[in-house]
């Protein structure tokens, strides 16, 4: 009995985690949907379910990114916009790279791809999504 208990319980804890994580569920120009919610500005979201509304701008300069990194992420993931706009200011890359966080550049439908798999493999993980050009 304690056998089937223990093996629901795990399976059950599972199940709660899978369905707990955040997911970027789509993105679109101008708009980026998470939890079945949708929001008209750029977003960062992390990996436990926590995520900040932000202004639209073409840059992430490297005081936006050492805000982000302050949560002790294993990786960022940068969605530049759905034509790939946003562009990354020379010191985002060399804090990266110091602080030996993983760094992903990606247009937003494609970052937000690679932030969900990294959430569901268990990584701790922010995304930073521009959702225009």
């Amino acid at each position: 009995m304690c056998g089937l208990f223990s093996c629901f319980y795990s399976c059950f804890k599972f199940a709660f985690l899978i369905c707990s994580m955040p997911v970027i569920e789509s993105v679109s120009f101008g708009e980026v949907r998470i939890g079945g919610r949708t929001y008209y500005s750029d977003v960062i979201v992390y990996w436990d379910g926590q995520f900040e509304l932000k202004a639209k701008l073409h840059l992430l300069d490297v005081q936006e990114f050492a805000d982000i990194i302050k949560r002790r992420v294993e990786a960022v993931v940068v969605g530049t916009g759905i034509q790939g706009s946003l562009r990354l200011t020379d010191g985002v890359r060399a804090l990266a790279q110091q602080k030996k966080i993983r760094l992903f550049v990606e247009r937003s439908t494609e970052a937000a791809d690679v932030f969900n798999g990294l959430v569901a493999s268990g990584k701790k993980v922010a995304a930073f999504i521009h959702t225009t050009g």
